[in-house]
């Protein structure tokens, strides 16, 4: 979902260049406002993941996203364009030190490699799909519903997170 709606913007762009009147240059700066904020606050999410686990911040971190990437539905402009992408990199920063931390705590490790390429080509996936998914909702719905239809997936996965994920210590299948 991550890979996914960071990805989602650069399908839409075209149609909302066309609303906003935005130049190839301009363009190059609304993508990469993305990476500002998520390389800026990888550190102190690895400091919070190691202080209150995945289990915690994992869902904060998918919604705290989610929530900025349906608000890009609301865009008025490059400026606000920007401040959404910005948003959407502080939550998505967690994403890979959760996904290490979560492999380290399940896995022996002999077999974190094979762990960290599964969450990898999930990731990859998310990409690859992000293409086809977001052309055609961005076609038939509207370029503005690509980004309310993401969220409300991540605002899903949280639920589905919550109810599954414990850490092996903690989870009662778990001898």
């Amino acid at each position: 979902i991550a890979y996914l709606d960071r990805s989602a913007l650069s399908v839409a762009l075209p149609f909302m260049t066309r609303e906003f009147e935005i130049s190839p240059a301009v363009q190059g700066l609304v993508l990469s406002s993305f990476f500002w904020s998520y390389a800026v606050f990888q550190v102190p999410s690895g400091w919070l993941l190691d202080r209150f686990g995945p289990r915690v911040i994992y869902p904060v971190a998918v919604g705290w996203w989610s929530i900025w990437t349906a608000l890009t539905a609301f865009a008025s402009g490059v400026t606000s364009l920007i401040v959404f992408r910005l948003g959407l990199g502080i939550g998505e920063a967690p994403v890979q030190p959760a996904n290490i931390k979560v492999v380290s705590k399940w896995f022996p490790r002999s077999e974190r490699a094979f762990a960290s390429s599964l969450f990898d080509m999930g990731q990859q996936i998310g990409v690859a799909l992000s293409v086809p998914v977001v052309t055609i909702l961005a076609v038939s719905v509207g370029w503005r519903a690509v980004f309310i239809v993401i969220g409300a997936v991540g605002l899903l996965w949280i639920l589905g997170w919550l109810r599954v994920y414990r850490a092996p210590e903690d989870h009662p299948r778990v001898s």
